[in-house]
């Protein structure tokens, strides 16, 4: 048979894989704008016979307004600087310099790339000393025909491109390419891969201890895992986990238009004609707002020769919940936004109050997302944004994480009531990456690494 061009084997264009122009784009884009137009300004103004002067001034500003902006999108250090409203102390690039860094009375905690969209509206606070493991501490360790292991400041994205090229797809991904290895490890950071999340396929990390410098090794199973994983003592900076062969997936998505008038009937009837059996598959996802119930599933049945000619606009369309199913390949397929938005980093935390708050819940039978999703459409009818729900089934027992996204901080509390009283939630913890709040009502906030360990446990 012919040979299959890479995005066909692949399921998506090689140039959609990461770059810091895809990192960034609307900053990228935006800088290159407006330091076009100040050239041209400059250039067409300049020679007005009366007050060229002020042309010339505006065009200088437009010019360094947008060499800022391509600074900024090509600058993880001005990135942190935006988000946590200070700069890094150090940005080592040697364990040994971490090491030196960690030692004394007062030790820095170590901040990676994350989130690209705002999710909290604190900054750091001006005592605390941070060290940034990014771009100074990124590659790869040693790899293996089922792991590979790499330092924490590597991007997904760039974990991705190795893996592309070896024919290979972790096990579980958050959805951001623009997220960090160690920021992965420390907040539990999943997909929606049914059987397990990122987490359970870690397997060793490498971590050196705050305060003392001393550099440890933990497996899986050992006695201190969970403490060095998630404890506030050490400072993760290389991270081993399981990889498998990278395939092509069948992607379907389906969006089901929904009110606070719709029916229990009218969504089972919709399921059973447009989305038999979807929560069958291995990867599984639903997005809730106030006027859809959209569903996302990925099936791994063989994949037609017809249906491996797709476009870049197909696998656009797939990523913001159109009806178009299509081809993937399993590592990209969870790839949801890979783009890091400055406007949202510097502009949002003046402007907006957007709160992503996320609940795991730890249950002994898996919760019927047809069932639950008509509380979740009413809630955000009458407030505002979607929820997200994933679900991990392993080791005898589901955790679902409800990820909910809300206008306001003040919108946080009332869905937590809804989850209370509507889903009969009555524990669970909170994604320590996201929006963090004290106090979650009636649900018992359960010690995030305590959770997991719970979670690890086999009924």
């Amino acid at each position: 048979s012919e040979p299959l061009a890479p995005e066909q084997v692949h399921g998506q264009p090689w140039y959609a894989r990461f770059d810091p122009c895809f990192h960034a784009p609307f900053g990228c884009t935006l800088g290159l704008l407006l330091s076009t137009a100040g050239v041209a300004v400059i250039i067409y103004r300049a020679d007005l016979p009366s007050s060229p002067w002020i042309w010339i001034v505006l065009g200088a500003v437009l010019c360094l307004f947008g060499a800022w902006w391509l600074w900024a999108s090509f600058s993880p250090s001005l990135r942190r600087r935006l988000r946590l409203g200070i700069w890094p102390i150090a940005e080592p690039n040697s364990l040994e310099k971490i090491v030196e860094l960690c030692k004394g009375p007062h030790p820095p905690i170590a901040v990676g790339e994350c989130w690209a969209y705002l999710t909290n509206l604190q900054y750091a606070r001006p005592e605390e000393r941070i060290i940034a493991l990014g771009k100074n501490w990124t590659g790869v360790v040693s790899m293996t025909d089922d792991t590979i292991r790499v330092r924490t400041g590597m991007l997904w994205g760039e974990v991705m491109r190795v893996l592309w090229e070896k024919n290979k797809a972790p096990m579980d991904r958050p959805a951001f390419d623009a997220m960090s290895i160690g920021a992965s490890v420390r907040v539990a950071a999943h997909g929606f891969r049914k059987d397990g999340w990122f987490i359970d396929f870690l397997r060793a990390v490498q971590a050196v201890e705050r305060g003392t410098g001393k550099v440890v090794e933990v497996k899986r199973g050992d006695y201190n895992w969970w403490k060095v994983v998630f404890g506030k003592d050490y400072i993760v900076t290389e991270a081993e986990f399981e990889v498998q062969p990278n395939r092509l997936v069948f992607v379907t998505g389906q969006s089901q238009p929904a009110t606070e008038n719709t029916t229990q009937q009218e969504v089972d009837q919709w399921v059973q004609t447009e989305a038999f059996g979807w929560k069958d598959a291995p990867y599984v996802n639903m997005s809730i707002s106030g006027s859809a119930i959209n569903r996302k599933w990925y099936t791994l049945d063989p994949v037609g020769v017809d249906e491996k000619t797709q476009s870049c606009l197909d696998y656009a369309r797939r990523l913001v919940w159109a009806d178009t199913p299509g081809i993937d390949s399993l590592g990209d397929a969870q790839t949801i936004i890979q783009q890091n938005f400055l406007i949202s980093f510097y502009c949002g935390r003046q402007f907006l109050t957007i709160a992503n708050v996320e609940l795991f819940v730890k249950t002994e039978e898996p919760f019927d997302w047809d069932k639950i999703a008509l509380s979740l459409v009413k809630f955000h009818a009458k407030y505002t944004g979607r929820t997200d729900l994933r679900e991990r089934r392993r080791n005898g027992h589901t955790i679902t994480a409800f990820d909910g996204v809300v206008s306001t901080g003040e919108e946080v509390a009332p869905w937590f009531d809804m989850l209370y009283n509507e889903l009969k939630i009555k524990s669970g913890t909170l994604h320590p990456g996201k929006y963090v709040v004290a106090d979650a009502g009636n649900i018992q906030l359960i010690d995030h690494p305590k959770f997991w360990i719970d979670a690890s446990e086999t009924f």
